[in-house]
């Protein structure tokens, strides 16, 4: 197969109807249309819709309840900086203005 056929094929490839290819979901490995597929984010509907259920991952740690504390946003903050999660450091200069504490990058 030379050059010219090689690009006469994928001429013709090009020109299939893309919406007609079928893939594997990532997930539960389902086949799908790659049309579904790149709308939901590799995922099927089913499996998307199971994805945008789930709580985020910064809601599911285990920093101290402060509710009912109208400074709880500024100790959240600080908990979060002492767990060594990742703290932009303008909400840590917020949060210990805040508290009145010093603040230390």
């Amino acid at each position: 197969m030379g050059y010219a056929d090689a690009k006469r094929s994928f001429e013709t490839e090009k020109r299939e109807d893309f919406s007609e290819i079928r893939n594997l979901c990532t997930k539960c490995g389902a086949s799908r249309l790659n049309e579904e597929l790149i709308k939901y984010g590799s995922y099927c509907m089913n499996c998307f819709d199971q994805y945008c259920k789930q709580a985020p991952s910064y809601f599911n740690d285990d920093i101290k309840d402060y509710s009912g504390d109208p400074k709880g946003w500024a100790r959240r903050i600080i908990d979060r900086h002492a767990a060594g999660r990742h703290v932009s450091k303008i909400a840590l200069q917020f949060a210990n203005e805040a508290l009145g504490t010093k603040y230390e990058p």
